[in-house]
């Protein structure tokens, strides 16, 4: 009964934090995951030569090649770091995968499409080096929450990325984004700084790069979402039906932008629960060894 209260408690002091994702709520959240999978964290691989370019890896050990799952925070493009979200990793190795969690460049330190191209260099470590951590290379699935999505949709509808290192996106067995602005076109001074000049304003856009042999997608929104609107979502849906790639749309009714990233961890999930649904849509893409 106490440690109900004591949760309840903590909980009410971290949503005034956790509504914008801020430092000290990131810390709780992750200060309270138990994972019930044998695993020790992996930090700060280097994955590239520059400074930021960084990994963790979280071993799903209990199993001797795992299914991995590459997770592409948010941030808006110019904040975010890898250590804030272990409760994310966490939430897809107890179910079974191995989880690799890469930082990449942020504005005004770089800019589009800088944060893409580190991202493919973080596949391409991935899919060279993931077996000596308890992960399968030939089972690689990419999920991102908003800016994070945003990166990982790109990096699998174009395949300019990851041909500079000799891999395609159909190595990618299944992306899965989490309120991702795949087809917003920057209007704010800030962001046209991210993404000028404006010749990338359409090629910034996922949509715009699908040709047919991209691999399944989940695209997962919540409906209270005022940061990006749920038509990013509909939009890239609607393309890759046109283009008949599997895909599926799941619509959280009330979420917001934030409450979709925090329904991965437990305190938050409830009835809804998205990193269940993208494991229940990549279970059956998972190539078999035999």
């Amino acid at each position: 009964m106490f440690s109900r209260y004591l949760k309840l408690a903590l909980i009410l002091f971290a949503l005034p934090l956790l509504g914008a994702c801020s430092q000290a709520g990131l810390v709780l959240l992750n200060g309270s995951v138990k994972s019930d999978y044998p695993q020790s964290i992996t930090k700060d691989i280097a994955y590239g030569k520059k400074p930021w370019q960084r990994l963790d890896v979280y071993p799903n050990a209990a199993l001797e090649q795992a299914p991995v799952i590459i997770f592409f925070y948010g941030g808006g493009w110019d904040s975010g770091k890898k250590s804030q979200y272990k409760f994310a990793a966490e939430a897809f190795v107890e179910l079974g995968y191995t989880v690799v969690v890469p930082d990449y460049v942020k504005y005004p330190q770089g800019k589009f499409p800088s944060f893409v191209k580190d991202a493919a260099e973080a596949f391409s470590w991935t899919k060279r080096t993931i077996a000596k951590h308890h992960g399968d290379s030939n089972n690689i699935f990419i999920v991102g929450h908003s800016a994070g999505a945003h990166i990982g949709g790109l990096l699998t509808s174009d395949n300019r990325y990851l041909s500079e290192f000799r891999y395609s996106k159909t190595d990618i067995r299944g992306f899965a984004g989490l309120a991702g602005p795949y087809g917003f076109t920057p209007e704010e001074a800030k962001y046209r700084r991210i993404f000028e000049p404006e010749s990338n304003f359409e090629t910034m856009k996922a949509m715009n790069h699908i040709d047919g042999s991209e691999s399944p997608m989940i695209l997962l929104h919540g409906l209270g979402d005022k940061v990006v609107g749920v038509e990013n979502k509909n939009a890239l849906l609607a393309v890759l039906d046109d283009k008949n790639i599997a895909n599926l749309g799941v619509d959280y009714k009330g979420v917001s932008h934030v409450g979709i990233l925090l329904k991965l961890h437990p305190w938050f999930d409830g009835k809804i629960q998205p990193a269940k649904d993208i494991d229940r849509f990549f279970r059956p893409l998972i190539q078999s060894k035999d």
